[in-house]
């Protein structure tokens, strides 16, 4: 038999599984979407919990086919005290697998259940969104594998006019998730503009008029996964959101008012050792503007927060993580006790709670505070009847202050707040600056030099060092006990 023959038949019988397999996982591909917008309505729901608004998926039609079939839906979204409706109209093709022949086409040649193409419909209700460019401003391409992953991107672009209201963006963005949205996704918003019609403020006077709002280099990733099969609620891995400007501007009162944020950066990391968890929170803001509406030259400079709760029981915290998906959003119930049995647990195993740092920098220096406690144990009844040095593992609380720029700081609110101009609003902020540090010296609380004020207890081999001076167990007992009262620890 020659050769040719051979190649042929194998590219028939080829072509006829890869037929029977698409005729097959047509009538799964309607299944597992069916499946997986019943999901989402859940989620929904459970989001929105008893707020009175709604956001579902509905009037789902399948038109199956051989190798692909039309899929349309509506994203209906009922909200405010009316119970306003609106529909939202999608549609597209679903291609089935396991070889979908939109990724074919596109030599990806990764086995799915389906892979979609969905776009907003153009009708007379969404005809105004497709104005300026005539691209259809919402379109994703979704693939389900046979491990229920979805992969796929997003992409919309905007520039259209409505009801005399200007509103432009555009964003994309890739993703790689489960069922319940974890996973990794990476999304980049160059712009976003919204400017809403004339007359939308209203009467009131707290309203803002000819109001702008405008976001720009936005960019987004995340990568997040199950800590392990048994820590099925606890997820570790990163996520990093970062806008390069975000500004405001308006008329109230007749009066211009601006509200300006630089460089804002948002970082949240979890980490799974042995058997604890760490987690960490950075909030960096490179500026902040504002004018008008009260606030005169208001610049508050750069901000730094790191917040970390780190050594926490990692069965303990999936309890937590668990029995919280359980309450709805907005539940008045109590906390389950399991949950508060989780909490003890988690502080007989020597967690840390840290912040490092909380800083704020302005023209005139740095204020900066960092703090790091570990616990040695949870037992406090025991400390308290004996030495409550016992109770920590590391304990330090230190804050330094540049004087120049705390009373540049009180200058900047007291200029906002009442109106000063910055001569008067210096003065009065070197005055309140040193009345408020003499009644720190006073109380002995502070060290000082002709430039810096500082603040510092920490734990040393000796006990309690406060500024320099080793605290007696009594004193430490009070202070922890207003810690512990002011934190709720109990």
């Amino acid at each position: 038999m020659k050769k040719s023959v051979v190649a042929v038949g194998v590219l028939v019988a080829l072509g006829a599984v890869w037929a029977g397999g698409a005729w097959y996982t047509g009538k799964t591909a309607e299944e597992q979407l069916q499946s997986q917008i019943n999901h989402i309505n859940q989620k929904f729901a459970f989001f929105l919990g008893n707020s009175g608004d709604e956001l579902k998926i509905d009037n789902v039609k399948f038109n199956r086919g051989f190798f692909s079939s039309d899929l349309n839906y509506d994203l209906v979204i009922t909200a405010g005290a009316q119970k306003q409706m609106y529909s939202v109209p999608f549609g597209g093709k679903v291609h089935h697998g396991p070889l979908p022949l939109n990724q074919v086409s596109a030599f990806n040649f990764a086995p799915a259940v389906f892979s979609a193409d969905i776009a907003l419909v153009k009708n007379e209700k969404t005809q105004n969104w497709f104005a300026k460019s005539g691209k259809n401003p919402i379109q994703a391409v979704v693939a389900m594998s046979y491990a229920k992953q979805f992969t796929g991107e997003l992409n919309s672009e905007v520039d259209t006019v409505i009801d005399d209201g200007n509103i432009s963006w555009k964003f994309a963005t890739e993703f790689d998730v489960n069922q319940d949205g974890i996973g990794r996704f990476e999304s980049v918003m160059p712009h976003f503009k919204i400017m809403p019609p004339k007359g939308y403020s209203g009467n009131s006077q707290d309203e803002i008029e000819n109001m702008v709002m405008t976001f720009t280099d936005g960019k987004g990733s995340a990568d997040f996964k199950q800590a392990s099969a048994e820590l099925n609620k606890t997820y570790v891995g990163k996520y990093h959101s970062q806008i390069g400007k975000m500004q405001m501007t308006g008329k109230k009162n007749g009066e211009d008012i601006l509200l300006e944020i630089d460089n804002f950066t948002l970082d949240l990391e979890g980490k799974l050792a042995d058997k604890f968890v760490d987690y960490g929170l950075t909030y960096k803001i490179g500026g902040l503007k504002a004018n008008g509406d009260g606030a005169n030259n208001f610049n508050l400079g750069e901000l730094v927060f790191n917040l970390q709760f780190n050594h926490l029981d990692a069965k303990s915290v999936n309890t937590v993580f668990d029995e919280i998906s359980k309450l709805e959003p907005n539940s008045q119930a109590a906390m389950p006790k399991a949950v508060e049995e989780a909490f003890q647990e988690m502080l007989k195993n020597q967690p840390q709670f840290k912040i490092s740092p909380l800083s704020l920098t302005n023209p005139s220096g740095k204020m900066s505070a960092d703090l790091n406690i570990t616990l040695a144990n949870a037992d406090f009844a025991a400390a308290f009847a004996g030495n409550v040095v016992q109770l920590f593992k590391e304990f330090n609380v230190n804050i330094n202050v540049d004087k120049p720029a705390i009373t540049h700081l009180t200058s900047t609110v007291l200029q906002s707040s009442m109106n000063l101009s910055k001569e008067e609003a210096d003065k009065a902020a070197a005055e309140q600056v040193e009345q408020a540090l003499q009644q720190l010296r006073d109380n002995q609380v502070i060290l000082e030099d002709d430039k810096t004020v500082k603040f510092g207890l920490n734990l040393e081999e000796k006990g309690f060092n406060f500024n320099g001076r080793v605290l007696t167990n009594e004193e430490v007992q009070a202070a922890v006990l207003g810690a512990i009262m002011m934190f709720g620890m109990h």
